[in-house]
């Protein structure tokens, strides 16, 4: 509550009314900048690029292209469709005007177009784009624009005070200097996540070659989708040729002859439900009991809620059948990212909720969670979901399809030293994407004090 109360002479009221826009941190950071150097106006440092198209062939970059805080390009599927887009060259800066606490801040890496919640920005003659582009992204800027921005449901950046945020007066060889620190770290960091994905890419190979299981080569050959299938095949099954292909027969074949007999999931499962979310939908809550989701399961098993969800008290009262317990296998079941999978480790999650796009689980003692999880996340797990996913707008499993999933069992002592070893690969991996987050808050923290002249 503290600092969220501040006091403000009539004098240093200027532009805006609003008193969020004279939040102390912000206030405090201008500050800085200015105590420390000669500052001008961001509209005084760059040129604006704005060149509107509603149709082209080159790549689109939208908001979820760009990773917050590093400005890295992540890679999605095409956009089909856009109303409007602006143009961009290689080597500019992209500068999002949309939830700038968010922190997305691109330097181009090719010519292209963007969502027009980009602003795009070329340094003049006097700044390096690559510093720029450092620059803003940095907590200088994010401790400023995070209480600038306006409007509830989309809360977005003005452009006069994008135009109107301090850039320090640096040389080029100052610039030079901490873009050249920067990219460093950036490559070592890169170095680190690599082998953290290495170990991770590992667990699937480590898994089946202890239970004997072969996985096979995927021939997408035109001559190996076609084929004969008989009618008797048919009854009482799916029709359509992707389920039928013979990928799926091989893959079932290696599957049973392993090294242990082969259970269906079903036989092991206690309890599976799937969660719910009130009809009026939870935009408008703020707090009460987390309604985790697909996007709060990640690509490594984890639970990740940067961005938390939550229930009324009263609703998560309502349904308590799907209250987390600690060791349950959470399954996202519909959508882009189906067949994701994570268990809940961490005691504080317990109590929480799921919501309608997850499935939860728990097993008998027969089965040891954790070897769940990695077989549903190895190739063999994964490829079976894959070939049961059905549905056209939104695709995903059944509860049935997950009774089904074919799994090998052997005894508990085997199962409890698999999950051990894949256990240390997973602390290892951790330890690198750790060492890699420090890595870059300490560059970070180094430029920022380079910034200032310290």
């Amino acid at each position: 509550m503290n600092n969220k109360v501040f006091f403000l002479n009539r004098s240093e009221i200027e532009g805006r009314l609003d008193p969020i826009s004279f939040h102390s941190e912000r206030r405090e950071t201008i500050a800085k900048l200015s105590n420390s150097r000669k500052i001008i106006r961001l509209i005084n440092a760059v040129k604006s690029r704005k060149s509107v198209v509603t149709q082209s062939d080159n790549p689109y970059i939208g908001l979820e292209n760009i990773q917050s805080h590093t400005g890295e390009y992540i890679e999605s599927q095409e956009k089909e469709t856009f109303s409007s887009a602006n143009i961009f060259q290689a080597g500019d800066i992209l500068f999002s005007k949309l939830r700038p606490y968010l922190n997305k801040v691109y330097l181009a890496e090719f010519d292209g177009i963007c969502s027009t919640e980009f602003h795009i920005f070329n340094g003049n003659q006097n700044y390096l784009n690559e510093f720029l582009a450092i620059y803003l992204r940095s907590n200088l800027i994010v401790n400023q624009t995070k209480y600038l921005m306006t409007g509830n449901t989309l809360p977005r950046l003005q452009t006069e005070d994008i135009y109107n945020l301090p850039v320090p007066i640096l040389s080029k060889d100052e610039q030079i200097e901490i873009v050249k620190k920067y990219n460093q770290a950036m490559l070592e960091r890169k170095n680190k996540l690599t082998q953290s994905q290495t170990l991770l890419n590992s667990i699937s190979d480590y898994l089946l070659e202890k239970l004997g299981i072969t996985v096979p080569k995927v021939d997408n050959s035109l001559s190996s989708r076609i084929f004969i299938c008989q009618s008797s095949e048919l009854f009482g099954t799916r029709w359509d040729a992707e389920n039928k292909q013979e990928k799926y027969k091989r893959l079932y074949h290696n599957l049973q002859n392993g090294k242990f007999s082969v259970a269906h999931l079903g036989s092991l499962i206690e309890f599976i439900e799937s969660g719910s979310r009130p009809s009026g939908g939870i935009s408008d809550i703020s707090e009460g009991v987390l309604s985790l989701g697909g996007e709060h399961i990640s690509q490594k098993m984890t639970l990740d809620v940067k961005t938390p969800k939550f229930i009324s008290i009263d609703f998560h009262q309502k349904h308590l059948e799907t209250e987390i317990q600690l060791g349950d296998v959470l399954l996202v079941k519909d959508g882009a990212t189906t067949g994701k999978v994570a268990i809940v480790d961490n005691n504080k999650f317990v109590g929480q909720n799921i919501n309608e796009h997850l499935f939860m689980m728990r097993f008998s003692k027969d089965v040891n969670p954790h070897f769940v999880l990695y077989f549903l996340y190895s190739e063999i797990g994964q490829r079976q979901i894959q070939h049961y996913i059905t549905g056209a707008t939104v695709t995903g499993i059944t509860k049935s399809v997950v009774k089904n999933l074919k799994i090998p069992l052997p005894d508990i002592e085997t199962q409890k030293t698999i999950v051990a070893h894949i256990k240390q690969i997973r602390k290892q991996a951790q330890n690198l994407e750790q060492q890699a987050k420090d890595l870059l808050q300490q560059t970070q923290q180094e430029i920022e004090k380079m910034i200032l002249g310290n």
